[in-house]
């Protein structure tokens, strides 16, 4: 498997840090960990190289697995630059969240890593709370795009490989599902009608994505709500969210989509972004 990337900053990156090399070992892939300095840093030995050899060390002490690590200390002028150029053939990349302006708002250099790299991008919040105790359930959006369904593959293959519980949510508004299938504009039939057609939307991109579970590891949740605030609810049961990047087409296509650009921002555990 290739690379992990994880980008690392100030101290109270060792977060992200435990995050990355904790997935490195569950996945059986190795660890570059990847800081891009100031101009101002000091260099040599003693320079941030070493010290980021220790806190690397320390992490994967904490992940207790065998991570093989590559430390890269790479100046450069634009930090997102440096970690989407390393990461171009890496099987996932992970950055810390910084928000600026109040918690909706994401930093310059998470946002452009998200729409930048190729790879699955998780977002690792820095005040992210202890870990409950017990197993969590990957929990996955879904909406019946595309971009939607590489979201659940990939999150079901999470799942599977942690044997941890997969929880699909598909939140639902009537100015979403309408016209349901066989009526008309201007016709409003029951919620009940909406809620089913919503469950059938649920199945139907389970199946694209090829997921087949038992119910005993799969959680269907149905919302009659936002997406963003569904899967904002569904945070702190979650081991992780995973979202697609919701790109339509042309310049679209690289950018974050609006529901997937605030779950990152404001959700308090991992988000993962799959392109």
């Amino acid at each position: 498997m290739n690379a992990i990337v994880v980008g690392v900053g100030r101290t109270t990156d060792d977060a992200v840090l435990d995050w990355a090399a904790a997935e490195a070992g569950a996945c059986g892939a190795p660890l570059t960990v990847v800081h891009v300095p100031p101009a101002s840093a000091p260099q040599g030995p003693d320079g941030p190289v070493a010290a980021l050899r220790e806190r690397v060390a320390a992490a994967v002490a904490r992940a207790g697995a065998e991570v093989p690590t590559t430390v890269e200390v790479l100046p450069g002028r634009s930090v997102a630059d440096v970690l989407v150029g390393v990461a171009a053939d890496a099987s996932a990349v992970v950055i810390g969240r910084r928000t600026v302006r109040g918690p909706r708002t994401l930093g310059r250099v998470t946002t452009a890593v998200v729409e930048g790299a190729a790879a699955p991008v998780t977002v690792v919040p820095h005040d992210r709370p202890a870990p409950a105790d017990g197993p969590r359930p990957v929990v996955v959006g879904v909406d019946g795009s595309a971009p939607a369904v590489a979201a659940l593959r990939y999150a079901a293959g999470v799942a599977a490989r942690a044997d941890l519980p997969l929880e699909v949510v598909l939140a639902w508004q009537m100015r979403t599902l309408a016209p349901l299938p066989g009526k008309e504009w201007g016709y409003t039939p029951p919620l009940d009608d909406y809620a089913r057609h919503a469950r059938t939307l649920l199945d139907g991109a389970l199946e694209a994505a090829d997921v087949h579970l038992p119910d005993a590891r799969l959680v269907r949740s149905v919302v009659h709500g936002t997406a963003t605030n569904a899967l904002l609810e569904a945070a702190p049961r979650a081991d992780r969210l995973v979202v697609g990047r919701r790109g339509l087409s042309g310049v679209d296509r690289i950018l974050l989509g609006s529901v997937s650009r605030q779950v990152v921002a404001r959700a308090r555990c991992p988000v993962t972004v799959v392109h």
